[in-house]
């Protein structure tokens, strides 16, 4: 019963040239449903869904920014049918964008997924600044727990490298299938035991804890029983040793008369970004031979 990406978006601008909206934006599954998404490059466990909403495109390359500024980046026009709207999962009439990378899987929960709003005949700038953490090879030495953090070559998930965000998802699988018998259809797994009716009443029961993660290393704490049991537990999804954080800044300017359309510019707000090194401060021969 949703639009299609087709029917959403009016007008496509990347890098500047007016493109096609259909070589860059596909189809792709979400925590929120199925959404129309540009430079996922994440391999897809149900491609054969979408495959006729992507025009038949299964492969799909990573698009990189020529540089800073509206003028390289990424901009598009959306058509609002407000009388279309009916029984929305948010109280406005407008879109929802996600920002997010090119490799997770798309889960607010997670905290690596940026929420943003946008209303009906408005401009939104939406402004991205990255910080890069780097773990060096130099603190392998020490356990995951220690460091805390996990290299992508020491352990992997069903999704393939292991990715923090992707930990997360699974572990929330896991929690639905052992509290419900059951998974939703909009979560990263081909499986039998989808969700159906008669299996609300179990998800309403838990929402709750659907959406939020329990911190690691609090395990112990008696005082955050409450917080424990309305959480997801997942000790052994510790933060990737390796990892892209985008900073998100947004700004919005109402359009008048303009009620049919809202207007969305995505680009990086500089030319460089942050980055962090994690090395060892001292090893043990360095300390023994002062």
């Amino acid at each position: 019963l949703a639009p299609t990406c087709d029917e959403m978006l009016a007008k496509c601008v990347w890098q500047g040239t007016e493109t096609n909206c259909a070589e860059y934006m596909r189809v792709r599954m979400t925590f929120d449903g199925p959404c129309c998404v540009f430079n996922y490059i994440r391999i897809a466990k149900r491609m054969k869904l979408f495959r006729k909403l992507n025009k038949n495109q299964t492969s799909v390359k990573m698009e990189h920014a020529l540089g800073a500024g509206i003028e390289n980046g990424l901009q598009f026009a959306l058509h609002n049918t407000i009388d279309d709207y009916f029984v929305t999962t948010t109280e406005i009439k407008g879109y929802l964008v996600y920002v997010f990378n090119s490799y997770d899987f798309a889960d607010k929960s997670s905290g690596d997924l940026t929420e943003i709003l946008l209303n009906y005949g408005t401009e939104t700038f939406i402004s991205m600044d990255v910080r890069v953490v780097d773990a060096q090879s130099s603190i392998q030495i020490l356990t995951p727990k220690m460091r805390n953090c996990i290299f992508s070559d020491e352990q992997e998930t069903k999704f393939g490298t292991y990715r923090h965000s992707d930990c997360l998802a699974l572990c929330k699988v896991e929690t639905m299938q052992a509290l419900c018998g059951c998974i939703p259809f909009s979560q990263p797994l081909n499986v039998s035991n989808y969700c159906s009716l008669i299996d609300l009443p179990c998800l309403n029961k838990f929402k709750m804890k659907w959406t939020n993660y329990y911190p690691v290393g609090e395990e112990d704490k008696d005082s955050l029983d409450f917080e424990k049991y309305e959480s997801i537990t997942c000790p052994h999804c510790l933060p990737a040793c390796t990892n892209e954080v985008y900073d998100v800044s947004v700004d919005v300017t109402p359009l008048k008369n303009e009620p049919n359309h809202t207007y969305v510019h995505i680009f990086f707000n500089k030319n460089s970004g942050s980055s962090f090194k994690i090395d060892l401060q001292q090893t043990w021969f360095e300390m023994v031979s002062k």
